[in-house]
């Protein structure tokens, strides 16, 4: 089904958003898009078999004046793999984006990742940093700045740092490797990342500058931490088959951070046992990997204050949250300084 204009040139971009039950958080995510300081692109929605109205809401935003052209797969439930599979195949653009229902783009990022892709035809996948906001769309105070320039298979093996929503790749790419496997309950999208850059290494680019926003809540797949580690292990065992040059000296390090980030979806599921035991695993897998991090020394931090009294522990929390408050305060002032 067909919404809103189109290109007569064709698009240079197709915006793949796959949706299942996302209608709270869908219009937030369109809206973004119409905001692009760049047109040249379409949307390919594909509704995942939602029976909350995700459908209606795209159809209303793509009658809307000005909004890009909008394209409304309806399939069955298949999972969010199939889903962007089927995105994949019905695009019209020799790229493709990927963002998620509940996920939002910044007004520049169409144009800067274009940008790069069409001076670097060496690239076959884009990605930049993000930023972190809750359920009701409130900054976190959390960001994440992954490595910039070009990257290559062996820099992405031990930590998947590319969000999904920030990426755009190539079609051809995609099609050569076969798109995501729709086997796997969780890391589909490292997986996949990790075929492309096997491809022509390095062929992966990163800007690191917050172009996304990725929303924290209850209902992701992300909140549920042994989803996670069940997926992250059989990624591992493929890594291990595919690169056994590579793989040994990596898998100290890749189980650290991914035990490291296991631990935090515990913690902010509030399993505070289970975090404690991951971090634990993590810190003995590899110290000084976790230790490295800014990440992996807050979450040593919180699994060392978890052990201290409660009112103790609200008093350091709510210190920190005061202390990030002030530190972005003072970017954001640098940011506008002429």
């Amino acid at each position: 089904m067909v919404c809103g204009p189109s290109h007569d040139s064709g698009p240079a971009l197709s915006v793949v958003i796959p949706v299942y039950n996302g209608a709270a958080f869908l219009p937030a995510c369109l809206a973004s898009l119409a905001a692009q300081t760049r047109h040249d692109f379409e949307i390919v929605l594909v509704d995942d078999g939602s029976t909350d109205g995700s459908a209606a809401i795209a159809q209303a935003f793509a009658r809307q004046d000005g909004a890009p052209p909008l394209r409304l797969i309806r399939q069955d439930n298949s999972g969010v793999s199939a889903a962007r599979n089927r995105g994949i195949a019905e695009a019209r653009a020799p790229l493709i984006g990927f963002l998620d229902s509940d996920d939002t783009w910044e007004p520049q990022k169409v144009a800067r990742q274009l940008a790069v892709m069409e001076r670097e035809p060496g690239v076959v996948l884009s990605y930049t940093g993000f930023g972190i906001i809750g359920q009701s769309g409130q900054d976190l105070l959390e960001r994440s700045l992954p490595p910039g320039g070009l990257v290559g298979v062996g820099q992405l093996m031990p930590r998947n740092f590319i969000h999904t929503s920030t990426v755009i790749v190539r079609r051809s790419a995609l099609q050569a490797v076969g798109g995501f496997d729709p086997s796997l309950r969780a890391f589909e999208d490292f997986e996949l990342w990790l075929r492309l850059a096997e491809r022509d290494d390095p062929c992966l680019f990163g800007l690191s500058e917050v172009l996304c926003q990725y929303r924290r809540h209850e209902t992701q797949t992300t909140s549920n931490w042994q989803a996670m580690a069940e997926g992250w292990r059989a990624v591992a065992a493929r890594l291990e088959q595919r690169h056994p040059d590579l793989w040994p000296a990596l898998r100290g390090q890749a189980m650290a951070h991914n035990l490291e980030y296991c631990a935090s979806l515990a913690y902010n599921a509030g399993e505070i046992a289970d975090m404690r035991r991951l971090m634990q695993q993590a810190l003995r897998a590899g110290a000084l990997h976790v230790l490295q991090r800014r990440d992996g020394i807050i979450m040593s931090g919180i699994m060392l204050c978890s052990y201290l009294p409660r009112p103790v522990q609200l008093g350091i929390g709510r210190g920190f949250v005061s202390l990030r408050r002030c530190k972005r305060f003072v970017e954001n002032r640098l940011a506008v300084r002429p």
